[in-house]
C-alpha cells in the first residue's frame, strides 16, 4: 500500500507542476511581442510590425501611441508607421482580442558636425571646386537651417570663393550633394612659399522640428579645414656634382620634376663650350615633361675638337613655359658643368 500511496502523490505532483507550466503557458500566450526600434531619431517615420500577424487575417490588430509627439495615435493591421517629434520616451501598445504588447521608444535628437574635416587640396590651372561634407545622422525631414563662419589664412575672392549659401537651409527634398559647404578655387599661377587655410566652423542649427538637429557637443567636430597647398613645381639638376669627360661621345645626365603636372613643362636650356652641341631628342635646347613624367635626361654630343684644349662646358636651366604649369626653376640646382682637363 505505501508504493501505490508514492505513485499516487508523485502523479499529483507531476499534474501541479504540468498545470503550472499551462497557466505560465496561457499567460504568455497573452502578452503579444512587437517588432520595431527602441531608439529614433526626431522626425524619422519608423515602422512597427505584429509579428503573429498572418496572411488573410481576420483578427482586429489594433495599435496605439502615446508620449513625447507622436504623428499618429491610432492605427490598425500588420504594421504601424509613426514619427516621434518630440524629445523623450513614447510607449507604443499592440492589442488584439484580450492580449496586448507594448514596447519603448525613445526620441533623440540628429546631431549635425564637421567631424573635424581636414584634407589638403592642390592648385590647379583650372577653377577646382572642393567641399566640407555635413555629416547628420539621418536626412532631415523639417526644413533646418545651419549656420557658418569661413576664417583662415586663405582670403576670399583672392585664394577662394565660397559657393554654398550661408545660412545654409536643407529641406526633405535636399539632395545628398547638399549636405557640403563647397568653395572654388580659382586659377592660381603665383609662386608661393606657403600653404593657405580655409577653416569653417558651425555655429548655429535651427529645425523647423524642434530638437530634430543639434550641434554636435564635441566643439573639435563642429570644425573643419581644406589646406590649399601651392601647385609649385620645381625643376632641378638632379646630380650638380661637376663631371670630368676624357673621350668623344655622347653624356645624358638628369633633370627631375617635383611633382607631376597636369599640362606640358618646356624647360629651356643654354650649352657653353667649344666642340659640343645638343643631342637631346626633343632639342635643341628644350626638354618637355609631359603630364605625369618627373624624369628626364639631356644629352651633350662631345665632339672630338672639344679635347683640343681644357675647358669647362655648362649646362643651364633658363627658363620653363608655359607659365600656368606652375613650376620653377630650382636656382641651387641650374648649373651642370663637364670638366675637360
Amino acid at each position: 500500500m505505501k508504493l501505490y500511496k508514492l505513485i499516487f502523490i508523485i502523479g499529483l505532483f507531476t499534474l501541479a507542476i504540468a498545470c503550472s507550466d499551462s497557466e505560465e503557458a496561457v499567460k504568455r500566450s497573452n502578452t503579444l511581442n512587437i517588432y520595431g526600434p527602441t531608439e529614433v531619431f526626431i522626425g524619422d517615420e519608423n515602422t512597427f510590425e505584429a509579428p503573429l500577424f498572418t496572411l488573410n487575417d481576420s483578427r482586429t490588430w489594433n495599435w496605439n501611441a502615446t508620449g513625447a509627439g507622436p504623428s499618429a495615435s491610432t492605427g490598425e493591421g500588420e504594421f504601424f508607421d509613426v514619427s516621434f517629434n518630440e524629445l523623450g520616451t513614447s510607449t507604443v501598445t499592440l492589442s488584439e482580442g484580450g492580449r496586448e504588447g507594448s514596447i519603448e521608444v525613445e526620441a533623440i535628437s540628429k546631431e549635425v558636425s564637421l567631424d573635424g574635416y581636414d584634407e589638403y587640396e592642390a592648385e590647379e590651372a583650372d577653377v577646382k571646386t572642393v567641399g566640407i561634407p555635413i555629416l547628420i545622422d539621418n536626412f532631415v525631414v523639417g526644413e533646418t537651417t545651419i549656420v557658418y563662419t569661413v576664417s583662415g589664412s586663405a582670403v576670399e575672392g583672392v585664394d577662394y570663393e565660397l559657393v554654398s549659401s550661408n545660412p545654409l537651409v536643407l529641406t526633405s527634398d535636399s539632395e545628398e550633394e547638399e549636405y557640403f559647404i563647397y568653395f572654388d578655387l580659382p586659377e592660381d599661377v603665383t609662386p608661393e612659399a606657403f600653404a593657405k587655410e580655409i577653416i569653417v566652423t558651425l555655429t548655429s542649427v535651427t529645425s523647423e522640428i524642434e530638437n530634430e538637429v543639434v550641434l554636435s557637443d564635441s566643439v573639435e567636430l563642429l570644425a573643419g579645414k581644406i589646406t590649399i597647398e601651392d601647385d609649385l613645381k620645381e625643376v632641378a639638376i638632379k646630380n650638380i656634382v661637376d663631371e670630368t669627360v676624357s673621350a668623344p661621345g655622347i653624356v645624358a645626365f638628369e633633370i627631375t620634376l617635383s611633382s607631376e603636372s597636369s599640362v606640358n613643362v618646356d624647360v629651356n636650356y643654354t650649352i657653353t663650350g667649344t666642340g659640343v652641341s645638343d643631342a637631346t631628342p626633343d632639342g635643341p635646347n628644350s626638354v618637355t615633361f609631359s603630364p605625369g613624367e618627373t624624369s628626364k635626361l639631356i644629352y651633350v654630343q662631345f665632339n672630338s675638337s672639344a679635347f683640343n684644349s681644357p675647358q669647362s662646358v655648362t649646362i643651364t636651366l633658363n627658363s620653363l613655359s608655359p607659365a600656368d604649369a606652375e613650376a620653377s626653376i630650382d636656382t641651387s640646382r641650374k648649373v651642370k658643368k663637364f670638366i675637360i682637363e
